[in-house]
Protein backbone atom coordinates (compact mmCIF):
# COMPACT_ATOMS: atom_id res chain seq x y z
CA UNK A 1 0.00 0.00 0.00
CA UNK A 2 0.84 3.83 -0.28
CA UNK A 3 0.01 4.70 3.01
CA UNK A 4 3.60 5.00 4.60
CA UNK A 5 4.74 8.58 6.32
CA UNK A 6 3.19 9.48 9.56
CA UNK A 7 5.96 11.03 11.07
CA UNK A 8 3.45 12.30 13.91
CA UNK A 9 3.22 8.86 15.57
CA UNK A 10 6.75 7.63 14.65
CA UNK A 11 4.81 5.16 12.30
CA UNK A 12 6.30 4.57 8.78
CA UNK A 13 9.60 2.95 6.88
CA UNK A 14 12.00 2.61 9.82
CA UNK A 15 9.26 1.94 12.32
CA UNK A 16 7.99 -1.45 14.25
CA UNK A 17 4.97 -2.95 13.38
CA UNK A 18 2.43 -2.84 15.83
CA UNK A 19 1.27 -6.79 14.90
CA UNK A 20 4.55 -8.49 14.47
CA UNK A 21 7.44 -5.92 16.03
CA UNK A 22 9.25 -6.12 12.74
CA UNK A 23 10.46 -3.06 11.36
CA UNK A 24 8.36 -1.97 8.18
CA UNK A 25 9.84 -1.10 4.84
CA UNK A 26 8.32 1.28 2.36
CA UNK A 27 7.20 -1.26 0.22
CA UNK A 28 5.17 -3.44 3.03
CA UNK A 29 4.47 -0.55 5.69
CA UNK A 30 0.83 0.66 6.33
CA UNK A 31 0.24 3.98 8.22
CA UNK A 32 -3.77 4.01 9.70
CA UNK A 33 -5.17 7.63 9.89
CA UNK A 34 -3.97 7.72 13.72
CA UNK A 35 -0.64 6.99 13.05
CA UNK A 36 -0.61 3.12 14.05
CA UNK A 37 2.17 2.03 11.53
CA UNK A 38 1.73 -2.03 10.92
CA UNK A 39 2.91 -4.05 7.22
CA UNK A 40 -0.38 -4.37 5.27
CA UNK A 41 0.13 -8.64 5.12
CA UNK A 42 0.33 -8.45 9.06
CA UNK A 43 -3.26 -6.25 9.38
CA UNK A 44 -5.42 -8.11 6.78
CA UNK A 45 -4.34 -11.42 8.56
CA UNK A 46 -5.48 -9.82 11.44
CA UNK A 47 -8.57 -8.77 10.30
CA UNK A 48 -9.23 -12.07 8.64
CA UNK A 49 -8.44 -13.94 12.06
CA UNK A 50 -10.92 -11.50 14.04
CA UNK A 51 -13.34 -11.89 11.31
CA UNK A 52 -13.13 -15.82 11.24
CA UNK A 53 -13.45 -15.10 15.30
CA UNK A 54 -16.40 -13.31 15.65
CA UNK A 55 -17.76 -15.74 12.97
CA UNK A 56 -17.40 -18.54 14.89
CA UNK A 57 -18.83 -16.74 17.83
CA UNK A 58 -21.94 -15.97 16.12
CA UNK A 59 -22.43 -19.35 14.40
CA UNK A 60 -22.32 -20.93 17.94
CA UNK A 61 -24.68 -18.26 19.43
CA UNK A 62 -27.17 -19.96 16.55
CA UNK A 63 -26.99 -16.27 14.53
CA UNK A 64 -27.44 -16.86 10.83
CA UNK A 65 -24.21 -15.33 9.48
CA UNK A 66 -22.72 -16.80 6.40
CA UNK A 67 -19.11 -16.61 5.47
CA UNK A 68 -19.69 -14.59 2.64
CA UNK A 69 -21.47 -11.75 4.91
CA UNK A 70 -18.21 -11.65 6.50
CA UNK A 71 -16.16 -11.79 3.19
CA UNK A 72 -18.65 -8.51 2.25
CA UNK A 73 -18.17 -7.11 5.80
CA UNK A 74 -14.36 -7.51 4.96
CA UNK A 75 -14.27 -5.97 1.76
CA UNK A 76 -16.01 -3.00 2.81
CA UNK A 77 -12.96 -2.53 5.74
CA UNK A 78 -10.79 -3.05 3.08
CA UNK A 79 -12.37 -0.14 1.36
CA UNK A 80 -12.36 2.07 4.04
CA UNK A 81 -8.52 1.64 4.52
CA UNK A 82 -7.73 2.27 0.45
CA UNK A 83 -9.87 5.69 0.89
CA UNK A 84 -8.30 6.95 4.40
CA UNK A 85 -5.06 5.91 2.45
CA UNK A 86 -5.37 8.06 -0.57
CA UNK A 87 -7.13 10.47 1.80
CA UNK A 88 -3.63 10.20 3.26
CA UNK A 89 -1.32 10.55 0.52
CA UNK A 90 -3.53 13.62 -0.53
CA UNK A 91 -2.27 15.22 2.95
CA UNK A 92 1.32 14.18 2.70
CA UNK A 93 1.16 16.07 -1.13
CA UNK A 94 -0.25 18.89 0.21
CA UNK A 95 1.96 19.62 2.89
CA UNK A 96 4.97 18.56 1.39
CA UNK A 97 3.88 21.56 -1.46
CA UNK A 98 3.38 23.90 1.44
CA UNK A 99 6.74 23.01 2.74
CA UNK A 100 8.27 23.90 -0.50
CA UNK A 101 6.29 26.85 -0.40
CA UNK A 102 8.31 27.86 3.57
CA UNK A 103 12.01 26.65 1.91
CA UNK A 104 11.41 28.57 -1.08
CA UNK A 105 10.41 31.82 1.43
CA UNK A 106 13.53 31.01 3.02
CA UNK A 107 15.78 31.19 0.60
CA UNK A 108 14.30 34.13 -1.02
CA UNK A 109 14.93 35.80 2.43
CA UNK A 110 18.18 34.28 2.74
CA UNK A 111 19.10 35.47 -0.50
CA UNK A 112 17.85 39.07 0.22
CA UNK A 113 20.86 39.23 3.23
CA UNK A 114 18.66 40.66 5.66
CA UNK A 115 16.22 37.40 6.74
CA UNK A 116 13.61 39.69 7.10
CA UNK A 117 14.39 42.41 8.40
CA UNK A 118 14.49 44.43 5.46
CA UNK A 119 11.14 43.42 5.13
CA UNK A 120 10.17 44.20 8.55
CA UNK A 121 11.49 47.76 8.33
CA UNK A 122 9.60 48.61 5.23
CA UNK A 123 6.58 47.47 6.84
CA UNK A 124 6.85 49.66 10.10
CA UNK A 125 7.86 52.73 8.01
CA UNK A 126 4.25 51.85 6.53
Amino acid sequence: GGGEGGDEGGAGAGSDCLICFLMMTPSDGFVTPCYHGMHSECLARWLWTLANRKLKDASEAGDDVTEEQWRRKLADAAALIEAREADLEGIDKERSSLQRGVDSQRKVLAEDGTGGAGEAAAAAKR
